[in-house]
């Protein structure tokens, strides 16, 4: 695993992707029935469409309304897509930089109202993230770099897998490689326990010469996953599975959500072990 360090810094240089497009609030949104489901731009979407309408959710990512995430009305008259702003059917409110889907609320309007020079993200698709509640898990570069717990929570939980390296290592009584695979983490709950914010690279089927890696929806550069480009350079044969719904949500990857028959190895593990 590498550090947070090493992959959040590195996303500084990330390049916006094409299903992703940078906006501000050009007006404070209103109060009370749809007014509080709008949000201004000065933006004549309506009269681009094509160009628009591909885009689905929004996040603000830095100001007074940070932190929502919304879904922008999607019907057979395109009323989402107005001459200045955009109209949403739901806000997920997700607290947390960086969601854990605990402690969210969601309202078909924007709890916090988005002010001017808010700034906010398009984005065309994501998938869903949580536990209690399901929450669009997109976020933003920014928000994990301002986030003070998440870098720290990472570094440490790297030094537990070095710590447990050395454990392995011992107890193997021979020679162990180790290859590094780019994982983040969040604490889950209040508790000790953590689970991963990105699917776990580390959770991994080998068969037949090919290394099967969870999928990453990761940060993107040149349209193309960073974290996923890393792995391919560091392991031939790498392939990449969506396990996200099925497993990933459920704490688990690809590893967990598969079975194969092998031929019992030579070397006596077991017999290594030490207390």
């Amino acid at each position: 695993m590498k550090s947070s360090r090493e992959v959040v810094k590195s996303s500084r240089e990330v390049v916006t992707p094409s299903d992703v497009l940078v906006q501000t609030v050009s007006q404070d949104t209103g109060i009370g029935g749809q007014e509080g489901s709008r949000i201004y731009t000065g933006i004549d979407y309506a009269s681009n469409l094509a160009e628009y309408s591909k885009y689905r959710y929004l996040r603000i990512y830095d100001g007074t309304a940070a932190g929502q995430v919304a879904h922008i009305t999607q019907d057979a008259t395109n009323s989402g897509y107005g001459n200045g702003y955009l109209l949403v059917d739901q806000v997920w409110n997700t607290i947390s930089n960086t969601l854990g889907g605990f402690g969210v609320t969601s309202a078909n309007f924007f709890t916090t109202k988005p002010r001017t020079a808010d700034k906010f993200v398009l984005v065309e698709d994501t998938q869903l993230h949580g536990d209690e509640v399901l929450v669009p898990a997109l976020t933003t570069t920014h928000e994990l770099l301002d986030d003070i717990a998440f870098e720290p929570d990472n570094t440490n939980f790297a030094k537990q897998i070095d710590a447990a390296k050395i454990q392995l290592q011992k107890w193997a009584g021979r020679p162990l490689t180790f290859v590094s695979v780019p994982v983040l983490y969040y604490h889950y709950r209040n508790g000790p326990k953590a689970t991963a914010f990105t699917p776990n690279l580390a959770n991994v089927q080998v068969v037949g010469g090919q290394f099967y890696f969870p999928k990453q929806f990761g940060p993107l550069k040149d349209g193309s996953d960073l974290f996923e480009n890393d792995v391919a350079q560091r392991v031939a044969g790498s392939v990449f599975i969506d396990s996200w719904t099925l497993y990933h949500l459920n704490e688990g990857e690809v590893h967990c959500g598969s079975a194969t028959k092998r031929a019992i190895p030579a070397f006596q593990w077991w017999k290594q072990l030490k207390p």
